[in-house]
């Protein structure tokens, strides 16, 4: 039997970067409740392969399925290869293409290959939900979809925004939160994961969950009648398919007053719950067919004594925001970092986040316990914390080996250096309020979209001013304008680094930064190529 650590214990764990459990309660008691047992919570995790590569940001719901795995429980890893042929229409304000089966299977494959960067493979339970969504019949499908309403659907915020705005949605999206929940209680999933944008379809799959437990006993009288008119003396010695089977029984039924529909029913359940079993190559005699589904019998009845009725735990993961720490990383904004980056290329990305943004990176990204986390903000220079995160995601998707290789080339590449600056670096003096960057101001505003990108130095309490980098080149005399300063900042070549504080600290310059004022002065170093300047803005 296995053994499993406390229930406090497991719960500090899988509650480190989580953004909210529906319900905590409920957690848990399955937790309890696996422990006495020894049996492992079934725990799910859903994506479908609508991309090709994965970026840090959807290995934060991976690394939490890895921590339930970590514990002793079962990880499932679920391909929506059936789903993803329909477009997960979530933060959609129009319909979503759908994929062909040849992008499908072929995104697939990259995904087994990657997942396992995180999760054991010999641990790990790999499935497609194809194995029974694309087996439910027509009937099925409206049954499913009669456990929904339209005004329930219009309560998610996509669906609601689009209609109020009276934008275009399929019926085919409102079978997407409908066959994502299906899977769940295909699965008998007791936990399923997902980002917090995947909350309602996540909330879906524990609704039904209850809806068809609730079928279940009638699923398990129904079988029994079956099984009892197939051994009934009445019928004649014969073979046949399951569904001769259950017309000749449908007869005996009859005369029972039993209602055509139930039978009908049951062998739909059947075909879709248990294909191998129940179509066999070679015809069965009604005998034969009884005893297999008395098997089936006995396991429902099994798992009806096991279940409770509360259906799976919900468990969301907040949405990592990219190397701008201020949207959500996306390689459509180009603040992504995808975990098949070169070794020296992931580095270099994680060591230009700000350091407030380091810690959540500690948070969602590693498996270090939140103590340790606390620690290393109290104790440790944030630049050796910083390159300790960049050499364990490095490790994570490449080796040690070359974690280690990316940290000593990125240091030989950081030419800008304490020790490599000039001593006779050229100072320019700047009154602040001619760079100041204003976020009241429409034009600043529009210059940088994305909002203010936060640096914390080492040692300081929050930074305070805005500046804008384009206008302080210029001033510094290292472009010829604004406009080609916003050139040399698009292209990376701007490097920068805060005096103001010990302990330099490098970053890759944004359009504007954050600096720290210590007194009515703060000093910050520009390198543009080979290019120094030491800009000393007063206020």
């Amino acid at each position: 039997m296995a053994t499993f650590a406390s229930v406090d214990e497991q719960l500090t764990y899988l509650k480190k970067g989580s953004a909210e459990i529906i319900r905590e309660s409920d957690l848990r008691v399955k937790l309890e409740k696996s422990r006495a047992t020894g049996k492992p919570l079934r725990v799910k995790l859903g994506m479908d392969p609508t991309a090709p590569d994965l970026h840090l940001g959807h290995t934060v719901v991976l690394r939490k399925l890895k921590h339930f795995q970590d514990l002793g429980h079962t990880a499932i890893f679920l391909i929506g290869d059936f789903t993803g042929m329909i477009g997960d229409p979530t933060g959609r304000s129009v319909t979503r293409p759908p994929l062909t089966r040849e992008q499908i299977e072929q995104n697939a494959e990259t995904y087994k290959a990657q997942v396992f960067k995180i999760l054991d493979p010999q641990k790990t339970v790999i499935d497609f939900n194809s194995r029974w969504l694309g087996r439910l019949s027509s009937t099925a499908f409206v049954r499913l979809s009669a456990k929904f309403t339209v005004s329930q659907m219009l309560e998610r915020d996509d669906f609601h925004n689009r209609y109020l705005a009276e934008k275009p949605i399929s019926i085919h999206e409102f079978l997407y939160p409908l066959c994502q929940g299906y899977d769940s209680v295909a699965l008998d999933a007791d936990v399923e994961l997902g980002g917090t944008d995947q909350k309602f379809n996540l909330l879906v799959g524990r609704e039904l969950q209850r809806a068809y437990r609730g079928a279940h006993s009638q699923f398990r009288k129904d079988l029994r009648r079956a099984i009892d008119s197939m051994r009934d003396p009445v019928l004649p010695d014969w073979s046949g398919s399951l569904g001769d089977c259950l017309s000749r029984t449908r007869r005996s039924h009859d005369r029972r007053h039993e209602a055509e529909a139930r039978i009908n029913s049951l062998a739909v359940q059947l075909r879709a719950g248990w294909p191998d079993l129940v179509e066999p190559q070679e015809p069965l005699s009604p005998e034969h067919w009884a005893a297999m589904l008395e098997v089936i019998h006995d396991q429902e009845l099994g798992r009806a004594r096991q279940e409770s009725s509360v259906g799976q735990v919900i468990l969301t993961t907040p949405i990592l925001e990219g190397l701008d720490g201020v949207q959500k990383m996306s390689k459509s904004l180009g603040n992504a970092i995808g975990i098949h980056e070169p070794p020296l290329e992931m580095y270099g990305k994680i060591m230009s986040i700000s350091d407030e943004m380091m810690w959540r990176y500690y948070e969602l990204l590693t498996d270090v316990q939140v103590a340790e986390i606390e620690k290393m903000r109290r104790e440790a220079h944030p630049m050796q914390v910083k390159k300790e995160l960049a050499r364990r995601i490095v490790g994570d998707f490449h080796s040690a080996d070359a974690a280690a290789k990316a940290g000593e080339d990125w240091a030989r590449q950081s030419k800008f250096q304490k020790d490599d600056l000039p001593n006779d670096i050229e100072e320019v003096r700047i009154n602040y309020e001619d760079v100041r960057f204003d976020i009241d101001n429409p034009e600043d505003r529009a210059f940088s979209p994305d909002g203010i990108v936060g640096f914390r130095p080492p040692g300081m309490g929050p930074v305070d001013l805005g500046v804008r980098l384009d206008r302080l080149i210029v001033r510094c005399g290292l472009a010829d304008s604004v406009a080609d300063a916003g050139r040399k900042l698009k292209a990376g070549s701007v490097r920068i680094v805060d005096q103001s504080v010990s302990g330099l600290e490098y970053m890759e310059a944004k359009h504007h930064i954050l600096v720290t004022f210590q007194g009515s002065s703060a000093r910050l170093v520009l390198k543009v190529g080979k290019k120094v300047r030491t800009a000393i803005m007063t206020r």
